[in-house]
């Protein structure tokens, strides 16, 4: 299992997956392997096989909270927000308190083009340890609705929060172009 781990975080999938198939071959019933196949196949884009390794998780342990936010991830990775909403709609009714839940359910109603809904989400979220994400999410929303002002508050505001956010520099800069500020925009892209 831990093989299949270090290729995951290196980033090799395919060598990941084969070390998770071998570890759930030796242990049929662990539910482990089966968790870790559902992101490796999913990963690669076989949707099939990452369902069919959750529907075993559910078979070994039917209360099991965790292969529905597996799976939710899962589904995201592999660009299908529908049944990843279904996913996490299960995750809030085994698991309400996973920290991860709004903002995943955020990022899945914006997807989705449920815009108020993934607001509200995104607003939960900067409640939890995804404070900065939430924030860029709602900064993404604002952009969307064209208010470029509240856009830019959430921007800067998850750049507060982490002031390594790539992705939010990026869009604050974006959005301060569009606003005429061009030095502050420079300001964003410089280390």
């Amino acid at each position: 299992m831990g093989l299949g781990l270090c290729y995951g975080r290196l980033g090799d999938v395919d060598r990941a997956t084969r070390a998770f198939e071998r570890a759930q071959r030796l242990d049929p019933d662990g539910d482990e392997a089966h968790l870790n196949l559902v992101h490796c196949y999913a990963l690669g884009g076989d949707l099939a096989r990452a369902e069919h390794h959750a529907q075993r998780v559910v078979e070994l342990d039917p209360t099991s909270p965790h292969v529905f936010r597996h799976l939710a991830v899962a589904y995201m990775l592999a660009g299908h927000p529908a049944p990843a909403l279904s996913s996490w709609e299960q995750v809030r009714l085994r698991l309400p308190e996973q920290p991860e839940l709004p903002l995943g359910l955020a990022r899945t109603l914006s997807l989705l083009t449920r815009r108020v809904e993934a607001r509200h989400a995104y607003r939960e979220a900067r409640e939890g340890p995804f404070a900065a994400d939430a924030h860029y999410g709602l900064g993404e929303l604002e952009r969307a609705d064209g208010r470029l002002a509240e856009a830019d508050r959430r921007f800067a505001k998850s750049i507060e929060l982490d002031p390594e956010h790539v992705e939010a520099r990026a869009r604050r800069a974006e959005v301060l172009i569009e606003l005429g500020e061009l030095g502050r925009a420079a300001d964003m892209v410089r280390p």
